[in-house]
């Protein structure tokens, strides 16, 4: 009898399509930078662009790993310790958002956790791209990492930021409000979002104080984008966060194409300036957490540049 159900079972083993074979629909799912870099699947090929030694390699995970950690304790803090609206709170309806916005010293701990996971794998992934600091986290490693090792990386760190909750700053209400402003046909320049949108309204509500009785500071190319954000999500408030941050990332993808195609013209390692300028934890937290409207300045820029 057991023998019976052996070979019914290899038989029907044999039989069903293997899971994530070649040209298999589960091997395209696990296809996708963020699907790649969390699970680490890149490393086994890296012997050949990078030149890392199988513990070189090990290291490397876990350093990604731990930024991808951080990034995650950043973005589940952020629905309690973020810049979240004044009125009609949409982050509430995430998992663990009512239980966050009632702990704001717990959620700010998390956050300030998650930002120090994050710097301490930057830093420490120094040694892996070629950066010398002075041997202070260990000796470079033989080889280096390959620039689209980095562009994982990046995807693996930036998901849970584009995800969550502004932070560290409210100017994007000023973003969403000055949209408003311009779609309604009002002009910017000649008052603060609080004057032009009156004070019940929700976005007008939740602009920072030292910009709602002020002027929009921010020029045409901005105020046209904000605008455009605020027709195609009808101002609501969680689709123009995830709106305005898409637009973001965007624009800093195309900023680091450009520093790679910079990097490589003046003898520079691509993979540095990937860790350097993408990578770097000043870059996601302002651009990315923050989702200052300079990304989109910097690609313009950058691309100009190249």
């Amino acid at each position: 009898m057991r023998g019976e159900r052996w070979v019914l079972w290899r038989a029907l083993v044999n039989d069903l399509p293997r899971i994530g074979s070649a040209g298999s629909r589960s091997a395209r799912l696990h296809s996708s930078p963020l699907v790649t870099a969390v699970a680490g699947s890149d490393l086994a090929s890296e012997r050949t662009f990078g030149g890392l030694r199988p513990r070189e390699m090990l290291s490397f995970a876990v350093v990604r790993w731990v930024g991808t950690v951080g990034a995650l304790l950043m973005g589940f803090g952020a629905l309690g310790a973020g810049a979240l609206p004044v009125v009609d709170n949409p982050y509430r309806a995430f998992p663990g958002g009512t239980l966050l916005t009632q702990l704001l010293q717990a959620s700010s701990v998390i956050v300030l956790l998650g930002v120090a996971l994050l710097v301490l794998a930057w830093v420490c992934m120094s040694r892996y791209v070629g950066a010398d600091l002075g041997g202070v986290f260990g000796r470079p490693a033989h080889g280096r990492v390959s620039p689209g090792m980095l562009w994982r990386t990046a995807a693996a760190w930036v998901a849970p930021l584009v995800l969550t909750a502004p932070m560290f700053t409210q100017d994007i209400y000023s973003y969403l409000a000055n949209g408003a402003i311009v779609r309604m046909g009002l002009d910017p320049y000649s008052a603060g979002p609080v004057d032009l949108l009156g004070t019940e309204h929700h976005l007008a509500r939740s602009v920072p104080f030292i910009w709602a009785h002020s002027p929009s500071p921010y020029g045409p190319v901005a105020l046209g984008m904000a605008a455009a954000v605020s027709r195609v999500t009808g101002d609501s408030v969680i689709l123009g966060v995830l709106a305005h941050r898409l637009l973001g990332v965007l624009a800093l993808a195309a900023a680091a194409w450009a520093v790679t195609r910079l990097a490589r013209r003046c003898g520079i390692s691509a993979s540095t300036a990937l860790w350097l300028g993408l990578l770097n934890p000043l870059t996601l937290l302002h651009l990315v957490g923050g989702i200052h409207n300079e990304s989109v300045m910097l690609g313009f820029v950058l691309v100009g540049m190249e």
